[in-house]
This record gives structure tokens, sequence and C-alpha cells, in this order.
């Protein structure tokens, strides 16, 4: 049976459902939130990792406009700094989706697709590889933004080739590629075809991207980059065009650090709600002590000691944690799998599965129990000061005071100048008489303010961020061309074309 002290927790937690399940909530939320942070980092920190080394993923990429064979490959790859490389070719074609609108794609023809060994695409469903005259999808480009919406295996789509030939072709399966950038940020979809499609397609058997492993130091993003240099220097000099270069981070996705930023960000807004919980906490016991003043007086008249009297406060703030950590951790568990599957659907990954990270959950559980143990020092060892007398005559927890500070002088010299009611005055007066009480409760509102400031003031600066780098750009078209053309005759021709505001060329070299 419970001894009587205990029976007395129980049953204030009991008799106040209201007060209790706001203070179990508070607490909740702000563990709840790191929780999910934390373990949504884990999940992916276990599974990108894993899912991008799946593909082999090349140290280095070049683009080019002119075309190469298979001569230039193997010598690329007789360089000493390479251990291996491989060439393909990306042709940006259209296609008609079904309500008939156009929309772009990336055709990738891989020469072998059974003999990949860097950037290695994935057969999902359907055939694999892709059959003659039919192409394979990416599977996050089957998106209704790309026109991809709705088509499924066996679906005939209207392709037009660069050089204006429509084909026929059979959408024969789906592929996973993690090496491309997502479809939806590249703003086409991917399509994967053969070489004797290719050349179906009115295109040359020829490369025109070069993917490579380097033989040593592939951590050294240095090294990386010379080496990538070099390639590019070894195929100008047999004639090649280069675009550009591109090496990758390396040892990890290129989207490591987004996802590092926004736990970084998501984490920091978990924080300050674990914060504002404990100073909910804080006011919440304040309160509970300041209404059981004549409850820990008469205890100490019959003889409790301060300690047994604290001991039993930190047991119902305890139970506060305990009960909260009970909400936390399950939910905390469903939101880090729900901002995982955000995660894995943006990067286009999949995951192995959920389980609790016990780590995790052990620090959920601490937060639950020291945090408001913290935060109830200062209120509980306050009240258990009281004095019997105190108590009994209800003076209670820290007299309030009014008339000394600036602030009070400051409210009584007001009066003076503006014509303040009796009521009003009574007003300010319990206002600032506890200037302890009023200072948390300030903090409180503050807090919460600033947690809603910042989530809606990162947003704006997002969206701000992002209008300013399309303002950048501020076109609506580009074309690339394979090969050079007069800059007059471009623009002669494509300002003739009605709704063209205005036209700009550029040139580049390497």
């Amino acid at each position: 049976m419970l001894a009587p002290r205990w029976r007395k927790v129980v049953r204030d937690l009991w008799s106040n459902k209201t007060r209790t399940i706001l203070v179990l909530l508070s607490i909740a939320v702000g563990v709840t939130a790191i929780g999910m942070v934390l373990g949504a980092q884990g999940i992916v920190d276990r599974n990108l990792p894993a899912a991008y080394a799946a593909v082999h993923p090349s140290d280095g990429l070049i683009f080019c406009i002119t075309t190469f064979d298979d001569d230039m490959i193997k010598t690329i790859e007789a360089m000493p700094e390479i251990e291996s490389a491989e060439g393909r070719r990306f042709v940006n074609v259209r296609f008609l989706d079904q309500t008939g609108n156009w929309y772009n794609m990336q055709l990738n023809a891989i020469p072998n697709y059974d003999e990949m060994d860097i950037n290695i695409v994935y057969g999902e469903t359907g055939e694999f590889p892709p059959p003659h005259q039919s192409l394979l999808i990416e599977r996050a480009s089957l998106s209704p933004s790309l026109g991809l919406g709705g088509v499924e295996i066996g679906d005939m789509l209207t392709v037009e080739a660069p050089n204006g030939k429509q084909r026929q072709m059979r959408m024969a399966g789906t592929v996973h590629d993690m090496s491309q950038l997502p479809a939806f940020l590249n703003g086409s979809g991917y399509g994967y075809i053969n070489f004797d499609t290719l050349e179906w397609l009115g295109e040359p058997r020829d490369y025109n991207q070069v993917v490579f492993r380097v033989a040593e130091q592939r951590d050294d993003a240095d090294h990386l980059n010379a080496v990538a240099k070099a390639v590019q220097r070894k195929l100008e000099r047999a004639g090649v065009t280069v675009i550009f270069a591109l090496v990758p981070p390396p040892g990890e996705h290129p989207a490591q650090n987004f996802i590092d930023t926004l736990s970084l960000v998501l984490g920091a807004i978990g924080v300050l709600s674990l914060a504002l919980s404990m100073f909910l906490i804080v006011n919440t016991l304040s309160a509970i002590m300041a209404q059981q003043v004549r409850q820990i007086g008469i205890m100490k008249a019959i003889g409790a000691k301060g300690m047994q009297i604290t001991r039993m406060y930190f047991v119902m703030v305890l139970l506060f944690g305990g009960l909260s950590g009970l909400i936390a951790v399950p939910l905390a568990g469903l939101g880090a799998l729900g901002l995982a599957s955000f995660f894995a659907g943006f990067l286009n990954f999949d995951l192995d599965g959920f389980h609790l990270d016990p780590q995790v959950v052990l620090i959920q559980v601490a937060i639950a129990l020291i945090v408001p143990t913290l935060a109830a020092l200062w209120p509980t060892f306050r009240g258990v000061r009281v004095t019997v007398r105190e108590a009994i005559s209800e003076y209670g927890l820290g007299r309030g005071q009014f008339g000394s500070g600036f602030l009070d002088r400051f409210f009584i010299g007001l009066r003076r100048i503006l014509p303040i009611g009796r009521p009003m005055q009574i007003s300010l007066r319990n206002t600032f008489r506890r200037k302890a009480r009023l200072s948390l409760t300030l903090i409180t509102l503050s807090l919460a303010s600033v947690i809603f400031i910042s989530i809606f003031s990162i947003r704006a600066s997002l969206q701000q961020t992002l209008n300013d780098v399309l303002n950048l750009f501020d076109y609506d078209v580009q074309i690339i061309f394979d090969r050079a053309y007069r800059v007059q005759r471009i623009q002669d021709e494509v300002i003739l074309i009605p709704g063209v505001e205005a036209v700009e060329t550029w040139g580049f070299g390497t």
C-alpha cells in the first residue's frame, strides 16, 4: 500500500487532469522533436551511404558536346591515375504526354547494361536491359509534373529526337539510378535505351560523357579535381569539345550537406521547443507550489522534513517526465520514419525498414527525466523553504512587494500624468507585485514567439533565396547546340518566332 505522501502525489496528478495533460504535452513536444530529428538522421545516415555505394559512384564525370568512340575510352583507362572508365551518351529529346503536350526527357544510352561498373543502373520493373526500340523510365521520373504521370509498362510514347525524327517507343519498365540528379530538380525525366535504339533514333553510336573512378586517393578532393582536369585535357587534345568536368564530393552523397543543414535547422527548433517546455514546467510547478502553500505548512507542522517534501515534488516531476517519455518515444519514432521517408523520396533511395534506435530512445528518456527535474529545482526549493507560520498565514511563497523598484516608481508617477482609474492601478500593482513570476511568464511567451517567428522566417528566407536565384537566370528556354553557329544568324531566326521577347547567345570554350 502506498504511503500517504505518494497517494497525495497520485491524487494531485489525477485530480487536475487538464493541468497534467498540458504539462505532459509540453514536455513531450520538445522530446518528440529532438527524437524525431535524431532518429531520422540515424535512418538516413544508415541507408543513404549504403545505397549510394551500391551504385559504385563515379569519382568524376566529363560532359562533352562533340562525340568520341571506344578508342578514346581505352586511352583514358590507360592513364595511371584511372582505375576504370566508361563512355555513355545522353540525348535530350521531347515526347508527347497522354494529354497531347510536349515534355522534355533526357535519354541515356549505355552500350552494355550487364557490364556496368560505374554509376550502375538497376532494373526495377518490367524488362531489363531495355529492348530494341523501347525505353526504360527512371522510377522518380513517373510524375505528372514531368509528363509521365500515369504512364504504365507497355504504353507507347511519341518521341522526337534532336534531328526532328519522331518515333513510337514502348515503355518497357522502370529502373533506379541514384547517380542522377533527382528528376524534379532536373526539370525533365530520365529514359534509358541501348545503342541500337540510339542509332534507330538517328543518333551516332558514339559517346558524349565519360564517367571514371580513380586508382588511389579517392577521398582527396584535390586529387580528384587534378585527375578530372587531366582527363579533360586528354579529350581536348583529341579534338573533343568539353562542356565541363564534374567532381562529386568524395566519400559521400552529393546531397549530404543539404541533409545535414536541414537536420541542424530542425534540431535547433527542437531544442527551442524543449527550452519552452522547461519554462512551462517552471510556471506550472510554481503555480502548484503556490496552491499548496497551506498543505506544505501542514505537512511541516506534523513533522515532515524539507527534504521529504522536496523528494515528493521531485517524484511528481519524474512522473511527468516518465509519462511524457511514453508519449514522445513512439511519436518520435513515427515522425523519424516520416521525415526519413521524405528524404528518401527526395533523394531517390530506399529505406531498409523501421526500427527504434536504442541510442535515440535512451537520449529521449534522459531528456524527458533530466530536463523537467532541472526545471523544477528553483520552484521546488523555493517552495519548501516556506515556514509553518508563513504557510498558515497564507503569505506563502515570497511575499509580493510594490513601490520600491524602478518600475514601481514609474507606474506611481505615471498616474500623475495620465488619468488612471483605481481598478487599472490595482491591476498594474498586481502585475508587478511578483516580478519573478512576471519574468517567467514573459520569457515563456517570448520564447514561444521566437519559435513561431523563426519557422516562418526560415520559410520566407528560403523562398526569397530561391526567387533571387531564379531571377539571376531570368530566361524561359535554353537551347544548347552540338556545333557552332553564327551569333547574328541565330538571333535573327529566334526573334522572329511569335512569343519570343528577347534572345541572348552565349559561347564557351575550354
